[in-house]
């Protein structure tokens, strides 16, 4: 496997092998690793995570033990194991709740969100963001507060109340400062494509669909990228543009497939 990985990817990989390093070295290198790569290599990550629960354990260290337990069931959400994610984020809460840790309390029960609302289990989903709304604002997290509003508005979109997430979206646009990530600028822009499209207009779900590729491909993000290329392609058939509608289903099956996720775009 790590043959195949990019050599920044590999050289990280090195440093968190190397056991006669401090493990807050090694620690830094597998959360670089993660943060840059996560989504084009999950299934390298995947066990180097769980090795770092063990290592987190063994050194009685609460914090990177949330992290390996949080990121493990990151990826397997975005690959859409939700059944096995859920059990995961449990074991990070149980951690951090036992530090009193409000914030990092806050960011379990908005990816537990995201794992119901993937199950379809809105009510549960929208429990779990309302909760984290309360703990993000407890504690001053201005980001965490935008992260959650847009996944509020991404349940009334799932429900078909197109206009109601659109209102959420276009409130955490108003929202966002000059530090907000593209990739979280990506998502937004994607998830107002889909209303647009939604509601019928067409031309400009057209243009917020290219912003939202255009910021995805810059932070190479895969998996927001598979879910795009479903967006685009559902856009193009129902447009008449059925070669187009193809390559967005072509691109989504190689992509998914290097992904190692279970459902396709299309």
């Amino acid at each position: 496997v790590r043959a195949s990985l990019p050599p920044q990817m590999d050289s990280l990989m090195s440093v968190w092998s190397d056991e006669t390093r401090p493990i807050d070295q090694r620690f830094s290198a597998i959360d670089e690793a993660f943060r840059r790569f996560y989504e084009q290599h999950p299934d390298a990550l995947l066990p180097e995570l769980k090795k770092l629960r063990e290592l987190a354990e063994a050194n009685e260290r609460p914090l990177i033990l949330y992290e390996a337990f949080n990121r493990q069931a990151i990826i397997l959400n975005f690959q859409g194991k939700n059944q096995e994610a859920l059990p995961i984020y449990d074991q990070a809460e149980r951690v951090v709740e036992a530090i009193g840790d409000t914030l990092r309390m806050g960011t379990v029960a908005a990816n537990r969100g995201n794992v119901y609302a993937g199950l379809g289990e809105y009510l549960k989903a929208t429990e779990e963001y309302t909760l984290a709304l309360e703990r993000y604002q407890a504690t001053g997290d201005l980001s965490g507060e935008r992260s959650v509003r847009m996944a509020l508005g991404n349940v009334f979109v799932i429900i078909d109340s197109y206009e109601l997430g659109k209102a959420y979206y276009e409130e955490v646009f108003e929202q966002m400062g000059e530090g907000t990530s593209d990739r979280f600028r990506g998502m937004l822009s994607m998830n107002m494509g889909w209303c647009e499209y939604k509601l019928g207009n067409f031309e400009s779900a057209d243009a917020w669909y290219a912003t939202a590729q255009s910021l995805f491909e810059k932070e190479k993000s895969g998996f927001f990228l598979l879910g795009l290329y479903g967006n685009q392609g559902a856009l193009h058939f129902d447009r008449g543009r059925f070669d187009a509608a193809q390559v967005c289903a072509q691109n989504g099956l190689d992509l998914s497939r290097s992904l190692g996720a279970e459902k396709d775009a299309f």
